[in-house]
């Protein structure tokens, strides 16, 4: 946690610098704004870009003001490519899908 708090603090010091000063002084009595910068540790590779992502949700928001239905309006069964396989717990709970399942997209609302 201490790892994470550190690292988050250095990025946020040059958005809120006397807050991030504050908490890092009392916690490592230190000054912040004399810190390394983090580096990244390891890069991980999902599969997709932010583009594919936002063109999914947008996909999703446009089958159901198709059909009617609400945003928050749950989905019966959600099919999308295989790329978003590590997403599979977050589009669930975003689009309230009740299942996922891969292949050409579709959206099936209501179970039909």
């Amino acid at each position: 946690l201490y790892y994470c708090l550190e690292n988050l603090l250095k990025l946020l010091a040059p958005v809120i610098p006397l807050m991030t000063f504050k908490i890092y002084r009392d916690l490592w009595k230190g000054d912040i704004h004399f810190e390394d910068f983090p580096k990244v540790s390891k890069k991980v590779s999902v599969g997709f870009k932010g583009r594919d992502l936002m063109e999914l949700n947008s996909k999703i928001w446009k089958a159901k003001k198709d059909k009617g239905k609400g945003l928050r309006d749950s989905i019966g069964e959600l099919y999308v490519n295989n790329k978003f396989k590590k997403l599979e717990k977050d589009l669930k709970a975003c689009h309230g899908a009740e299942d996922l399942s891969y292949g050409n997209f579709k959206v099936v609302l209501d179970g039909k």
